[in-house]
């Protein structure tokens, strides 16, 4: 078991006494993301870091004495639980409008991959850190270097939301050994944003991580599309 830092507990507290989505806020303010919280660059980092808490903290159970410990829950049942619990939060507002949930759903998933290993947060502790700040600095730098989600006219969103991306991009893998085999073979080619592979573009298909690097229209690898011709 590892003493727990007292800024974990105060943490906690804030979450208690304001909620969730203003502890997120605060966070996302701090570690330099900016925006008024509603679909904007503040927005995507609530819903990511709230998801990469879930998944971060549902293998630990805190015990007596300020202690923690790992829990029965591993990473994988962690986060198919927080994908429950986002998506019930997201499909339970009957005024949800259809584009804003697919947004917050998209940065919810960018966050349960942004979670650290459980190993990973006891060393933290042990070392007398804050685990939710370094997922917070993760978080923040995934949003503000355009990984998630900001604006509701994002082409991630497709058609539907009015947005059409245009042009051809690059597939990009996170290049370590819990990439699937067929994304694999993708990493380096290039696909044409209107022709999406089978199981869809970069970061769409459940638990993918990759991501798509566009590709200038003038720029001669986009002349030789291997998929999505």
């Amino acid at each position: 078991m590892a003493e727990v830092n007292q800024t974990i507990w105060d943490d906690f507290q804030k979450i208690m006494s304001s909620g969730t989505r203003a502890f997120c806020a605060e966070k996302g303010r701090l570690y330099g993301v900016s925006g008024k919280g509603a679909n904007d660059a503040l927005d995507a980092f609530e819903h990511a870091y709230a998801s990469a808490l879930l998944v971060a903290w549902n293998p630990i159970s805190a015990v007596g004495d300020e202690k923690l410990r790992l829990g029965f829950l591993g990473k994988e049942l962690s986060k198919m639980l927080a994908y429950i619990i986002g998506y019930l939060r997201e499909a339970l507002r009957p005024d949800n409008p259809k584009c804003e949930k697919k947004m917050d759903l998209y940065n919810n998933e960018i966050g349960r991959n942004l979670a650290p290993d459980s190993d990973v947060m006891v060393r933290w502790v042990l070392d007398g850190e804050n685990p939710n700040n370094h997922i917070a600095e993760y978080v923040a730098t995934a949003v503000n270097n355009g990984q998630t989600i900001n604006s509701l006219k994002d082409d991630r969103l497709g058609e539907e939301c009015g947005n059409k991306k245009k042009g051809k991009y690059t597939w990009r893998t996170k290049g370590d050994g819990k990439v699937r085999e067929l994304h694999a073979r993708r990493d380096g080619h290039v696909f044409s944003w209107d022709k999406p592979p089978s199981d869809g573009h970069p970061g769409e298909a459940y638990g993918c991580r990759c991501i798509a690097e566009d590709l200038p229209e003038n720029d001669p690898n986009s002349l030789k599309a291997i998929f999505g011709k």
